[in-house]
């Protein structure tokens, strides 16, 4: 049998119209207004919150309650080698006057800051100081523009200070363009002003 697509079409059919004789019951319920939907839509809603909470707050809470803790324990440290160091100053201000580690007690010389006050106020203040050097219990200065007259007056006025055992002048003239030469020996601070 072949079949030709192009024959018309024959035979008589009965028309049929559709018809329903029943009712179609199939209804898709809303569930959204449900309380177990909306109990779902809030548990996700709540999970999602949570999660986005501990990311932004409390993982931020964490770091930070760490960072605390470490500057605490950074405070803490520093506090304790503050404590360390509190007699710091008071040591070094004896140690830059006296600077002789191997004296004992009763040979420490004179404070250092006392003789520079000496010095300034006395030596200073007359002539032109060239040299001034300090060894252990000797200060010696070499001064220009002096002479002797001027040079006696200096001696006289530095022996009055209690730092000073005693005071020699190596050189000297009565003319003013030669150097003056002044070794000042320094009194001990536990020897009571006797050398």
């Amino acid at each position: 049998m072949k079949l030709d697509l192009n024959a018309p079409i024959t035979g008589k059919k009965k028309d049929v119209y559709p018809s329903k004789k029943t009712i179609n019951l199939y209804y898709k319920e809303d569930k959204t207004t449900r309380p177990s939907t909306i109990a779902l839509y809030a548990l996700f809603i709540a999970v999602v919150l949570l999660a986005v909470s501990k990311v932004v707050v409390f993982d931020r809470l964490d770091e930070l309650a760490r960072v605390q803790v470490q500057a605490e324990e950074l405070q803490a440290h520093y506090d304790e080698q503050m404590g360390k160091l509190k007699e710091y100053k008071e040591i070094s201000s004896k140690y830059s006057r006296y600077s002789f580690s191997y004296l004992r007690e009763d040979e420490i010389l004179c404070d250092r800051m006392d003789v520079l006050d000496m010095l300034e106020k006395t030596v200073f203040s007359y002539g032109k100081v060239d040299t001034v050097s300090i060894t252990e219990d000797t200060v010696s200065v070499n001064l220009s523009g002096t002479n002797l007259e001027e040079t006696a007056q200096l001696v006289q006025l530095v022996e009055s200070y209690d730092v000073v055992a005693h005071v020699e002048v190596n050189t000297a003239s009565l003319n003013e363009n030669y150097a003056t030469r002044i070794v000042i020996t320094l009194v001990g601070t536990e020897n009571g002003g006797e050398q």
